[in-house]
């Protein structure tokens, strides 16, 4: 950006990554300058929407929105009254409502996107818009997820252009509004049991321009959830990218790691530095690694020294938990990897063995490379990939190597804090989690005392599943299949799908639940009980507030409510009687 104002100009500046700065400003820009889309590097840019001209983007249409409504939320005749959808879950309850008047009437607050505020995200979009105009057609223009360009045009200008189905890749002459008719589930019936390869497409024109409908039947509502899914994996991953995961892209970082065990042999690193079984040819900065920040972070340098210079020791696993012998060194630490070091594996390959594939467009300008993330061991040798897991081991050597090591020399964490201000005795704790057999103890605080929202320890429900997500295969179960499996199906607009509330249902419809018992909460509670231990000084609750602003009673209740056996006594109110909380 500094070059960029020096020269006055944008034309062939990149940015660290390898992507054009002129692209990659317009993300910045979006968030911090009043007369979007224009930048410093396209101060005359145009607005450019899926429909026919500037004039027919119907600006202020909300595309899209969600309700926000007081808690506890209605009780189920005056959400139903209100025209919302009342839902329970085992002795959980909600509303849920779709729309601004019924979000309103049932006292919520309705928050709209409007289709001017999706404008201002459509910069992959916008950039392929400026190709089609270019090239007088939208044939053969895809987006960088692999949607082409008329179907998302077809899509966003049925929210947002006035006169759809004409579109800027469709005139919309035809006479399209026929919706395409309604689905049965029966078999061999374009039910549940027809493959998403052998639904209907939309017919394209000899020009390539795709035929505008307004379609309410799956196929518009499926194709459109796919692409939505597919952009927000595609966007996802290009703002989730770091510095590290693009070095390896490009070769600037090597694994060492071999079937888990690390070769410290230089052969394969001349003239870098081996931090944690990887060599890294560059600094963080960019810069060519040498033997000086290499040593900074504790690695082993792989070249000649000067004079008088010696290597440091190897650095030493430091200690996280309340003695070593609790330290499991061996455990995973974190997410592994997975390289694949002689083979480019493709997208379609990537998926099928139920690993994460993309195409990568930023890397090396103007080459589109294939890419594939394996979040298993087993699906990356599926693939012949090796897989790379860091371990406990791995990140006690170079965690906060400085603070923990004063600690550690110290005997105690006492007045020892993070680079960013934070206590040790605190920080500790997520990393201790991991890593540590007698967790919540760390060796900052060797005998902890487990605080819970309950009355005492022996009232909290440690096993009870607080809370579940169903994870069904896409596309979701149409709505026979769902219904018939005790889930509920939903639409909204074009969108529909499935959502299952309890484990039973879940698997009735082929989905994953996963639950979270009220032991596997509590050990994310480390405000939480930093205020329970306040509280229980103090001898109340009074006046003690969380981090966000919730009050600690408020939250115990809460809390209480699902994980504690003689609810509604918590550690706020220990003598709490059902019909004292009624009453409140």
């Amino acid at each position: 950006m500094e070059e960029a104002n020096r020269v006055g100009s944008c034309d062939g500046i990149q940015t660290e990554w390898g992507g054009a700065l002129s692209r990659e400003l317009k993300w910045q820009a979006n968030q911090c300058c009043r007369n979007g889309p224009a930048t410093f590097c396209e101060p005359h840019a145009k607005v450019r929407t899926p429909c026919k001209d500037i004039d027919d983007f119907d600006a202020d249409k909300v595309m899209y929105g969600w309700c926000d409504l007081p808690w506890p939320n209605p009780m189920k005749e005056e959400c139903e009254a209100a025209g919302c959808n009342h839902w329970q879950w085992e002795e959980y309850s909600g509303c849920s409502c779709e729309a601004a008047d019924t979000c309103v009437a049932a006292n919520g607050t309705f928050h709209g996107t409007t289709c001017n505020d999706q404008e201002k995200w459509w910069v992959d979009e916008g950039e392929a818009l400026k190709q089609a105009e270019a090239a007088g057609s939208c044939a053969g223009i895809e987006l960088p997820w692999s949607e082409p360009l008329d179907k998302w045009a077809e899509y966003n200008a049925q929210q947002c252009c006035k006169s759809f189905p004409a579109t800027a890749c469709a005139d919309g002459r035809e006479d399209f509004t026929t919706p395409p008719p309604e689905v049965s589930c029966g078999p061999g019936q374009g039910g549940d049991d027809v493959p998403d390869s052998e639904e209907p497409a939309l017919t394209l024109r000899q020009s390539g321009k795709a035929k505008g409908r307004k379609s309410k039947g799956t196929t518009a509502r499926s194709s459109a959830a796919k692409w939505a899914s597919i952009k927000q994996r595609y966007q996802a991953q290009r703002r989730a990218r770091s510095l590290v995961a693009l070095a390896a892209a490009t070769r600037k970082v090597v694994s060492l790691k071999k079937n888990g065990s690390v070769t410290e042999e230089c052969a394969e690193c001349t003239e870098g530095c081996i931090v944690g079984g990887m060599c890294h040819f560059e600094d963080p900065m960019g810069n060519a690694a040498n033997y000086s920040v290499c040593f900074q972070h504790f690695g082993k340098w792989c070249g000649d020294l000067p004079a008088g210079v010696t290597a440091p020791e190897p650095p030493s696993v430091l200690q996280w938990c309340k003695s070593p012998e609790d330290f499991n060194g061996s455990k995973p630490y974190g997410e592994g990897f997975c390289e694949f070091t002689n083979a480019t594996i493709h997208v379609h390959e990537c998926d099928e063995a139920g690993c994460m594939g993309w195409e990568d467009h930023w890397s090396r300008p103007g080459e589109v490379i294939e890419q594939c993330h394996c979040h298993t061991r087993d699906s990356c040798h599926a693939l012949g990939g090796s897989y790379n897991q860091p371990t406990c081991e791995d990140a006690a050597t170079y965690w906060e190597r400085t603070a923990v090591q004063a600690a550690n020399e110290a005997g105690s964490c006492d007045g020892v804090t993070m680079e960013w201000g934070e206590d040790l005795t605190r920080a500790i704790k997520w990393q201790a989690d991991m890593c540590c057999e007698s967790f919540p103890a760390t060796f900052c605080d060797k005998e902890p005392k487990v605080r819970t929202p309950c009355k005492d320890s022996s009232d909290f429900d440690s096993d009870k599943v607080m809370y579940g997500w169903c994870d069904l295969p896409w596309p979701n179960p149409k709505k026979c299949a769902c219904e018939a499996a005790g889930c509920n199906h939903w639409s909204y607009g074009e969108w529909e799908g499935c959502s299952c509330e309890n484990e039973a249902t879940c698997v009735a419809a082929e989905g994953t639940f996963h639950g979270t018992t009220c032991a596997e909460n509590a050990k994310w509670w480390v405000d939480e009980g930093d205020a329970l231990k306040e509280a229980e000084t103090a001898g109340s609750c009074d006046g003690v507030m969380l981090p966000w602003s919730e009050s600690l009673s408020n939250w115990a209740e809460y809390q209480a409510m699902q994980c504690c056996k003689s609810y509604p006594k918590t550690a706020c109110a220990p003598d709490a009687q059902a019909n004292e909380t009624a009453a409140a």
